[in-house]
């Protein structure tokens, strides 16, 4: 079965339209009325709106691994300069080993489960409260 045309004049023409699409939508025009204005089907719009949401996600996602690629480097090299000292039990290279173990979790989103484990408590017990006939 032969594969979806790339280079149809209709993507061309959404490809090409997708700033002006951008556009009207961060003014707040509805897909509707940016179909009608440019001559497109609504699902165009939509799709064309999707795709360059993803693209600026795939974008971000790709410079924030960069960064923490860059920044666990740095780290690492913190972590074997003072490790002679954290062997010897010096106090402030221990301590100094905590802080950079805190900012590699902070970076890498290692602690977010205490907020999460929050969140689910609060939802379990609004479900809970729902679910014993306290309030339907």
């Amino acid at each position: 079965m032969p594969g979806k045309n790339k280079t149809s004049s209709k993507l061309v023409r959404a490809a090409t339209n997708r700033p002006i699409i951008l556009k009207m939508r961060l003014e707040g025009h509805s897909l509707d009325d940016i179909a009608a204005h440019l001559g497109l089907a609504r699902s165009t719009v939509h799709q064309s709106i999707t795709t360059s949401l993803n693209k600026l996600h795939e974008e971000a996602s790709s410079s924030a691994e960069q960064v923490r690629a860059l920044e666990d480097a740095r780290l690492d090299g913190m972590l074997k300069a003072i490790q002679p000292k954290v062997d010897q039990g010096d106090p402030r290279a221990i301590d100094t080993t905590l802080r950079i173990q805190a900012r590699r979790a902070a970076l890498w989103g290692l602690d977010l489960t205490k907020p999460m484990d929050s969140f689910a408590k609060a939802v379990t017990e609004l479900l809970s409260a729902d679910n014993d006939g306290t309030e339907t």
